[in-house]
């Protein structure tokens, strides 16, 4: 048990300090743009955008910049989709076939990869395709 208290002291420091650096990030970008607010000038239409404006604006200067934020986006929504798409396939094995069916333990990797794909694709239906 003694680990298991470390563990939540490191994982709450952690988390401490992730969100006082994306405290610092928004009070520097609250000082940057103080004067004059994009979304109002029109350069942008929603301050979600202010993040990605101000790399392309103000940080030109460090060339790959902008597409080591793009594939960090990017990278961090397909692990947030792979995440989500396994832990449905593993609800669904364990809720749904398991009360049901007696499976063999050669085949519940197979069955849990299958479902996975299943839940992949029916995920795809739902998006809009705007």
């Amino acid at each position: 048990h003694f680990m298991h208290f470390w563990t939540v002291i490191a994982g709450t420091l952690m988390t401490c300090v992730f969100y006082g650096l994306l405290a610092c990030a928004g009070a520097a970008l609250v000082c940057r743009y103080r004067g004059c607010d994009p979304v109002l000038s029109g350069s942008i239409k929603k301050f979600d955008q202010l993040l990605p404006f101000h790399l392309l604006k103000d940080l030109p200067s460090f060339p790959g910049l902008s597409g080591i934020f793009i594939a960090g986006v990017v990278s961090a929504s397909i692990s947030t989709l792979s995440s989500l798409v396994n832990s449905q396939a593993a609800v669904w094995y364990f809720d749904v076939i398991t009360p049901f069916c007696k499976v063999r333990d050669t085949q519940v990797d197979l069955i849990v990869k299958a479902l996975g794909c299943w839940c992949h694709c029916s995920a795809h239906g739902c998006l809009p395709t705007t």
